[in-house]
Formats: structure tokens, C-alpha cells, sequence
């Protein structure tokens, strides 16, 4: 084994996997077979977040830092600040090497900024920007997205002069699915199934897939 040379894979190291009682190598081989399985592990890489100011001096939020394995998705939520906001809503991505991100936030005076996110996958899918005057109220409808819920049908209230901005999220709907065996033997039954979700017939019973 230590003269087997694995083949490179990019984003994975090569490990072998001994059942040793310590998990190390055997220094001699004993009077009997032994297995050994070589594997290959995705490697760690680092996601570092900062958040400044639009300036680009002064951090308006401490870093964070993330250890995300190769080719795993990350999607980090950039916190809210009052009076000002995020030129990255949400910071996502595909790992493939070490990784750090600047966010910068701006000053939003008198400025109405909604954010809409889908809440099981962390994704930005629509914005809304507008100015109001101080003191003015604003109501703004949610849009609609087919087979989700928003948190808020209405983002409503008077505007501040520092300005306000609102993060709106979108919950997948839960749906009932009726399988009718149409003359058959196999049960009847109902199954509670997630917008977009896969679901599935067992025989006898239904399940999430």
C-alpha cells in the first residue's frame, strides 16, 4: 500500500481506511487477511464574510468564517443594519477554493428597500426600491410566487429619514395528495407532500421519497 500511488481527483484528498482498533496503519502483517479501503474526502476550504461600511474602512458587523467542504453549497443571510443596505442580500455560492467576500452597506435615507427571499433555499427571487418622503406612509403588496407563502402579504408603514429596509420570505406550500386505487385492492390514502418536493406509493402506504 505505501507504494500505491491514488490518482489526483481536484477539490478531494485520498485517505485509507484501516479497521485497526486505532484506526492506524498495520506495522506487520499478521497470520490472517486484513482489508484496508481508500476513499477519497472532499477537502475543507474557508468562506470569510466581511461586512463594511460603504466606505470600505470600518466593519459594520464582526467577520464570519465558515469551513465548507468541496463542491458543498453555502448560502449565508448578510445581517440587517438600520439606515443602511447590503449590496449582497445573501452570499452564496459552490465551494471550490478558499473564499472571502466584502459586503458593503450604504446609507438608504428616506429609501423603502424590501427584500424577498425563499425561505428553503436561502435565494434572493425579487427586490423592491423606492424613495419616500419622511413621515410618508408606504403599503406595498408581496408578488406572488407560485407554490409559496409570504411571511407578509403587505410591507406597510411610515417611512423613517434614516429609511427601512424589510427582508420578506417565501415558505413552500404543503399540499394533499389523494391516491385512488380506482376499483382496486391497494389502500386509499392520503399524503401531506411539500411544494416541489418528490413523494412516492409504497403498496400499502405513501411516503416522501
Amino acid at each position: 500500500i505505501q507504494n500505491y500511488n491514488p490518482k489526483n481527483y481536484e477539490g478531494y484528498d485520498f485517505e485509507w481506511h484501516w479497521s485497526t482498533e486505532d484506526g492506524k496503519a498495520l506495522e506487520s502483517m499478521p497470520a490472517e487477511d486484513w482489508w484496508v479501503i481508500g476513499s477519497y474526502v472532499p477537502k475543507k476550504y474557508k468562506l470569510k464574510i466581511n461586512y463594511f461600511y460603504e466606505s470600505g474602512s470600518e466593519p459594520v458587523f464582526p467577520s464570519v468564517e465558515q469551513t465548507v467542504a468541496y463542491g458543498s453549497s453555502y448560502s449565508i443571510e448578510s445581517p440587517q443594519k438600520d439606515g443602511y443596505l447590503a449590496n449582497i442580500a445573501v452570499v452564496s455560492g459552490v465551494m471550490e477554493d478558499d473564499l472571502e467576500v466584502d459586503v458593503y452597506y450604504k446609507p438608504t435615507e428616506n429609501q423603502l428597500n424590501i427584500i424577498y427571499i425563499r425561505k428553503d433555499t436561502n435565494e434572493v427571487v425579487n427586490t423592491f426600491t423606492s424613495t419616500y418622503a419622511t413621515n410618508e406612509e408606504f403599503s406595498v403588496t408581496t408578488p406572488e410566487l407560485t407554490g409559496y407563502s409570504a411571511n407578509e402579504s403587505v410591507v406597510s408603514g411610515i417611512m423613517t429619514s434614516s429609511g427601512i429596509t424589510k427582508y420578506v420570505y417565501f415558505e413552500p406550500n404543503h399540499y394533499v395528495v389523494t391516491f385512488d386505487a380506482v376499483g382496486g385492492n391497494c389502500n386509499v390514502s392520503e399524503k401531506e407532500v411539500v411544494y416541489n418536493n418528490v413523494y412516492g406509493y409504497n403498496g400499502s402506504a405513501y411516503e416522501a421519497l
